[in-house]
């Protein structure tokens, strides 16, 4: 019988308290290069100033805006000054080195859900180009595949950001 191996980051995961039907962070597998075996990580729930996932001791450095495929189009739509505007969730997000905006949506999704939405298609991918290229620099948009991906990804951004952190001598 094989003896499952177990790998404990470094760093605890700062999940925001207003954050519905979050990420686990379960069932994620380490790389070789960290050993092998199952990821289990630590995490703790907390009211981020922004965002929904941060590190802890580096949640002024560092932030994570999760949306789903429908809170993403509402925020383009409907909802654009609380998002875009002056004092708004890209504003602040802007504000960290490094900021993301975690989509649960590839591009193929995101079109057809935006048929029912009644915007154009433009209208989304021009915002994030020109929110991306002329306003806020410091915020990273990705596109996944769904939650899961999403949740992988946004592990490895934290990870990738604490690692090159501890190697500078930040944490």
């Amino acid at each position: 019988m094989d003896e499952q191996s177990f790998h404990c980051p470094g760093f605890t995961i700062l999940m925001d308290t207003r954050e519905q039907a979050g990420f686990s962070f379960k069932n994620m597998s380490a790389d070789k290069k960290d050993g092998g075996g199952i990821i289990v990580v630590r995490t703790k729930k907390v009211g981020l100033k922004t965002g929904d996932y941060s590190i802890e001791g580096l949640e002024d450095r560092f932030s994570i805006e999760r949306k789903s495929m429908e809170d993403l189009l509402n925020c383009v739509g409907n909802d654009r000054k609380r998002f875009a505007g002056p004092g708004g969730q890209l504003d602040r997000l802007n504000q960290f080195d490094v900021g993301h905006v975690m989509v649960e949506a590839d591009w193929m999704h995101l079109q057809k859900g935006i048929q029912k939405t009644g915007l154009s298609p433009r209208t989304v991918s021009s915002s994030v180009a020109s929110w991306t290229l002329n306003y806020y620099p410091n915020i990273h948009w990705w596109f996944m595949p769904g939650k899961r991906a999403a949740e992988l990804m946004t592990y490895r951004l934290m990870s990738y950001f604490w690692k090159k952190q501890r190697k500078a001598g930040n944490v």
